[in-house]
């Protein structure tokens, strides 16, 4: 004897994990991203555009996450950075691991450091001050891992590498440091204000 009923299924509300990273965003507030679109997350990109999301384009991966860095300490909310230094370092990148490893250095010394100052200070002193702290972190953190790293990519000696730190790493790493703390600086108040303001 069989049984005749049978049960039918229940008809589920399936996401995944780009749809439902994208809502979880929206959910708190980030409306912004910044990067350099390519696999793996171009079908994020594309997916969060479409729920309304607002995607920046840049040109190099280590803008982008300075620019996420810029808006999220100046807001006091976070934002997001879509960077393919991983796998750009399988694919196109001339320096691989290397190459991936100085793009998170270099970004991470500039941004983490502002962005504590201005956890502590969330004035316009206080955003100064942790650009500064930023700038010249990335400054030494760069001289110090290029003194270690680039004799490996450069295909050189240490000894010449380090006659290069003065009159070529530092200039380089000052103008990269200072142009992103400056614009950052002339953007504050337009970008602080309507996000402080009352309705």
């Amino acid at each position: 004897m069989t049984d005749e009923t049978t049960t039918q299924p229940q008809e589920q509300n399936l996401t995944d994990s780009p749809h439902y990273l994208a809502q979880a965003l929206m959910a708190n507030g980030i409306k912004n991203m910044y990067g350099v679109v390519g696999i793996p997350v171009t079908d994020f990109a594309r997916i969060a555009q479409g729920m309304g999301m607002r995607f920046i384009g840049m040109r190099h991966e280590e803008d982008a996450v300075n620019a996420a860095a810029a808006e999220g300490f100046l807001t006091g909310k976070p934002a997001v950075a879509l960077t393919v230094s991983l796998a750009e370092m399988f694919t196109i990148s001339e320096n691989g691991i290397l190459g991936f490893f100085m793009n998170v250095v270099s970004s991470c010394s500039f941004a983490c450091p502002a962005a504590l100052v201005y956890r502590k200070w969330r004035t316009f002193a206080g955003a100064a001050a942790g650009l500064l702290c930023g700038w010249g972190c990335m400054v030494a953190v760069m001289l110090f891992w290029n003194y270690l790293v680039a004799p490996v990519y450069m295909g050189c000696s240490r000894e010449e590498v380090a006659k290069l730190l003065l009159p070529a790493f530092l200039p380089f790493n000052l103008i990269k440091g200072g142009m992103n703390a400056a614009i950052t600086l002339l953007l504050y108040r337009s970008v602080v204000r309507p996000t402080t303001e009352k309705p």
